[in-house]
């Protein structure tokens, strides 16, 4: 992570490492991070 020029990071504060049943939430959170992310990576591709 140190060498990346953007890192995404969903916030999943509340979601545990035996979370599995809310698998959903993880992915809902890791495209709501991407999205807002979109600006940053369309600016490093200039």
């Amino acid at each position: 992570l140190e060498r990346a020029d953007i890192v995404i990071e969903p916030q999943l504060t509340n979601i545990g490492y035996g979370d599995f049943h809310r698998i959903r939430d993880c992915i809902t959170q890791g495209e709501l991070a991407a999205q807002e992310s979109i600006s940053k990576i369309k600016k490093q591709l200039e």
